[in-house]
């Protein structure tokens, strides 16, 4: 919900960019991002700082209260690594080294976690979860200031399996990844239930995304039908300029996020293998990668949002997640086989980012091992504390963010 104008376009309800906190241990290699992709992020993560206010936070005092804020932070967290493994010293560091009136991102997010804003949703605390992890504080435990802990585990806990709606049940599911006991059968299948029969999940490109990253993330194979039939769906929204449309015009919020889907799913999204394999029928004489749409939208300013995205913050945070992508998602299945004809662009996407666990490898982390029996087995190997990303989302409350959605035709 955009609290400054008439929305006619929704945004993505679940925020994700998920930085994976990997204790300085080097993640699974795969081909990083192109240096055209870091440069932007870089200097979108400037534009980002200008957007901060006295809080600490990034939204307005006058506006929609716990929204932007923890997208930032991931966004910063994710732009502040110089190396090929996560360190959540480094993205501490990046959140706090952007202050204002003495407060940063987490001092805001504090408040948030305590109630300043309204409760807190078990969405909310999901995403709250996964940055924590990522810049290495402990989730059940989260008190940036000092002023009394919260336990935001519990407070997923408290709304599993749906974690409130479909929008936020994603983020609820990379929660679980990023506290190693894996995604729970429950929550796996509280996701495939709510997939239309476009193959589509909260009828758009981000929301799919996300829940894509989820169910890899869950063990399943990218060839059965939830995933099969999302990234069909994905190929449907795939515009000619490389965004992805959602309720009829392309947005770079929904780009990004749609993006870490793919990128889980085991595809190079500077190819068009992932489209031509997903939707034979749809295959096209060109293609225009999802990051290159992302790098022509970059302005002066460092912001990267479409004309039809309602916030250039919101929209500027997800693309740093989606062009990145060097952690999140937190599984990524085995690189796919491409046919010999797939249409490669001349301006790179995200290559099949650095990655952090490879569906199909032997070795399993410690701390993505299935837990307990009703809990789908985390296959694949991960490097130190798991977890899981890529903004891909904000919530604010999932029954607030879902109503919004209906609405004004712009979620939360």
């Amino acid at each position: 919900m955009d609290p400054l104008s008439g929305i006619v376009r929704p945004i993505a309800v679940v925020a994700l960019a998920f930085g994976l906190a990997v204790g300085g241990i080097a993640l699974d290699a795969a081909p990083g991002t192109a240096a055209g992709e870091d440069a932007a992020a870089d200097t979108a993560a400037a534009y980002l700082a200008t957007l901060q206010f006295e809080s600490g936070g990034f939204d307005a005092p006058d506006g929609f209260a716990g929204f932007l804020t923890a997208d930032v932070a991931f966004a910063l967290a994710q732009a502040g690594q110089t190396g090929a493994s996560w360190d959540p010293a480094e993205a501490l560091a990046a959140v706090r080294g952007v202050a204002t009136n003495g407060n940063d991102a987490l001092d805001y997010l504090d408040d948030q976690a305590e109630g300043a804003f309204g409760p807190l949703s078990s969405g909310k605390a999901a995403q709250l979860v996964i940055l924590a992890v990522a810049v290495g504080l402990d989730p059940a435990a989260f008190d940036p200031q000092g002023d009394g802990a919260i336990d935001l585990v519990a407070a997923i806990d408290a709304g599993a399996p749906s974690f409130g709606s479909i929008y936020t049940a994603p983020l609820g599911a990379l929660a679980d990844v990023a506290l190693g006991r894996g995604v729970p059968t429950p929550v796996r299948d509280f996701i495939v239930s709510q997939q239309g029969a476009d193959g589509s999940f909260g009828d758009a490109p981000d929301t799919t995304g996300l829940a894509i990253a989820a169910l890899v993330a869950a063990g399943e194979s990218v060839d059965a039908a939830p995933v099969a039939d999302a990234l069909a769906y994905l190929a449907t929204q795939h515009a000619a300029n490389g965004g992805f449309v959602s309720f009829g015009s392309t947005s770079a919020n929904s780009t990004a996020m749609a993006m870490l889907g793919i990128v889980a799913a085991g595809y190079d999204l500077g190819s068009s293998c992932w489209r031509d394999t997903a939707a034979p029928d749809l295959v096209a004489p060109s293609y225009v990668s999802p990051a290159s749409y992302l790098l022509g939208l970059q302005s002066g300013s460092g912001a990267i949002a479409d004309p039809a995205d309602f916030d250039a913050g919101f929209a500027t945070a997800q693309a740093v997640q989606g062009l990145l992508a060097r952690f999140v998602p937190p599984v990524i299945a085995a690189p796919r086989d491409c046919a010999a004809n797939a249409t490669t662009t001349t301006t790179s996407g995200v290559a099949s980012s650095t990655t952090m666990a490879v569906v199909g490898q032997a070795t399993t982390s410690s701390l993505a091992a299935t837990a307990t029996t009703d809990q789908l087995p985390v296959t694949g190997r991960a490097s130190g504390n798991l977890v899981a990303v890529a903004m891909l989302l904000v919530v604010a409350g999932a029954g607030l963010l879902a109503g919004a959605r209906h609405r004004t035709r712009r979620a939360t």
